[in-house]
């Protein structure tokens, strides 16, 4: 019976689950004959064109040239560009990184979820996914869909010992089944599996539900291992499909499962996005922010990367138009002063332009490259003598106000 293994990376620093790690999830591997296949859309899609590429692992579109993807994918989108499977690229939006909260009622001990949502800079086209509105139940059947590491062709078997080494036996001695992940080549792919428990919290930080990957039964099982963080679960409901979860973490099949392979019993965690759905929903259905760059949120000039010139336009519109709504489309030769994206302008928005600059010097899309003729790359200087502009003028505001 053909069988399916996606393979999510490992990443460093993860919280114990039970009696095994919980590392990162990333890639995808299949265990369907020799692994290749599964790398067209399914017959029954429930959003193969909507998943991309991003770094070394994948996120998914929402729709609003809005994607979702593990926060631990990647620390700051920035430039980075997906790569859809139908083979198109695009651009995220410099500066549009939200990472999802966590809502009270979950009793999360982290105030941030593993969830990350950003916006590209240009419209693919893609119709928007429906968000499942409610938590999957025990034995619910579910799609998996991440781009991640291939597996090798053959299954292998591990014998554990009591201190929990794991030494490669021949599959008839072995009490250990599974497969070895290739580290070099990788594809998008797809699989099934039944969701076996509901309310579990991964890493302490985020919702979660557990797949389990098993040896026999479901015909394309799936199972997370080294490479598929931020792919998409699906689940149907009521005759559609529905995205219900966002592929995170993995639970090891045991304790010292070798790095790199896929085990029976190993367990996928993947967030469960209905405990998140108005705060994604919210942000979907945001108004577009007119007087803020789409395409670099700090580039206030709209011309290229950020810098010091950014910075020191909107000292001088505060100091001359101070705060305000921003309201009516700007023109071409108008600044974008909305840095935050909040439809206003003030303090905070210069004070988010000099944290970006100050903590990313090295990012071109923040900082002016060394041939232009304009102003230098901001120095430590240059940036501390704006911090105290900026510090001035919040007290000449604060003083302004209390005269009135």
């Amino acid at each position: 019976m053909r069988r399916f293994i996606l393979a999510l990376r490992l990443a460093s620093a993860a919280l114990a689950l039970g009696c095994a790690e919980a590392p990162p999830a990333e890639a995808v591997v299949i265990s369907t004959d020799d692994g290749s296949g599964n790398t067209t859309a399914p017959p029954d899609n429930p959003g193969w064109h909507d998943m991309a590429r991003l770094s070394n692992a994948t996120a998914v579109y929402l729709g609003n040239r809005l994607m979702i993807t593990a926060n631990h994918v990647i620390s700051n989108v920035g430039n980075s560009p997906v790569t859809f499977t139908d083979g198109r690229e695009f651009n995220s939006s410099v500066g549009s990184d939200l990472v999802l909260t966590n809502p009270p009622a979950l009793q999360i001990p982290s105030t941030t979820a593993d969830l990350k949502m950003f916006r590209l800079a240009a419209d693919p086209g893609l119709p928007a996914l429906q968000i499942d509105t409610a938590s999957p139940t025990s034995g619910a059947k579910v799609m998996m869909i991440g781009a991640g590491r291939d597996r090798e062709p053959n299954e292998i078997g591990w014998s554990i010992s009591s201190t929990n080494v794991w030494t490669q036996t021949p599959l008839p001695f072995a009490n250990a089944r599974g497969f070895a992940v290739d580290s070099n080549s990788s594809h998008m792919r797809w699989g099934t599996n039944l969701v076996v428990s509901g309310n579990t919290v991964s890493n302490g930080n985020t919702a979660t539900f557990a797949t389990r990957f098993d040896s026999t039964g479901n015909p394309f099982e799936a199972q997370a291992v080294s490479g598929d963080s931020g792919g998409g679960v699906f689940r149907p409901v009521d005759g559609r499909w529905e995205l219900v979860g966002i592929m995170d973490t993995v639970q090891a099949a045991a304790t010292g499962q070798p790095n790199g392979t896929a085990v029976f019993g190993e367990q996928s965690l993947s967030a469960d996005l209905s405990q998140y759905r108005d705060q994604i929903e919210s942000i979907l259905n945001r108004p577009e922010r007119l007087w803020q760059n789409q395409t670099n949120h700090f580039d206030v000039d709209h011309s290229g990367p950020a810098n010091a010139r950014d910075v020191l336009l909107l000292i001088n519109h505060l100091q001359n138009g101070g705060a305000r709504s921003l309201s009516g489309a700007p023109s071409a030769s108008d600044p974008l002063l909305d840095v935050n994206g909040d439809g206003s302008f003030n303090i905070l928005d210069l004070s988010q332009l000099i944290n970006a600059l100050g903590g990313n010097t090295a990012n071109p899309a923040v900082s002016m490259s060394q041939n232009s003729s304009l102003v230098p790359e901001p120095s430590t200087g240059v940036l501390a003598l704006l911090g105290i502009l900026s510090a001035a003028l919040v007290r000449r505001v604060m003083i302004a106000r209390r005269k009135r």
